[in-house]
């Protein structure tokens, strides 16, 4: 009986659970710089708006082609470079329990000519970190850096070059 009553809270609790359903996917590169590309990913497939992004290891550094929106849940970039192109869209959402939700580390970089936004999965405040976090990380930004503006009731709209900046929201 105490095995039966330990499995329920066991199901119970990874039915409730809001990061078990998340996944990780890894850059590769092993195709092409294209992040739309399915085998430039382990595993093998697009991040989704339910998935964590590392983009640490792998041939190429990543970009986001005019024309694409990207939605993930968090992104982490280190010692690479991530693009995203004019008339692309990446939007970060969180899960609502992440504290980082875009994080450079130790030389990375995200060059933005079109919009990066930012905000919670329910639209709601975002809570966490953004931008070059040390060692020489950069944010080269021509586009649009939207931070919880879901419903056009913008929070912080950014232009420019950022280093060594960081916003704690």
């Amino acid at each position: 009986m105490k095995l039966n009553v330990y499995f329920l809270f066991l199901a119970l609790s990874l039915c409730l659970s809001h990061n078990l359903f998340a996944g990780n996917k890894f850059w590769t590169g092993n195709t092409n710089t294209d992040w739309n590309t399915a085998n430039n990913w382990n595993p093998v497939g697009v991040p989704t708006a339910s998935d964590n992004v590392l983009i640490r290891d792998g041939t190429g550094n990543p970009v986001i082609a005019t024309g694409t929106t990207a939605t993930v849940t968090s992104i982490l970039i280190y010692q690479k470079t991530l693009t995203i192109s004019s008339g692309a869209t990446l939007n970060v959402r969180g899960d609502g329990t992440l504290y980082r939700y875009v994080d450079l580390n130790i030389n990375s970089t995200l060059i933005n000519h079109g919009t990066l936004a930012m905000e919670s999965a329910g639209g709601g405040p975002v809570a966490g970190v953004f931008g070059p976090g040390d060692d020489h990380s950069l944010v080269e930004n021509y586009g649009l850096i939207r931070i919880n503006s879901s419903n056009n009731n913008t929070a912080v709209e950014m232009g420019g070059v950022f280093q060594e900046l960081t916003l704690l929201l």
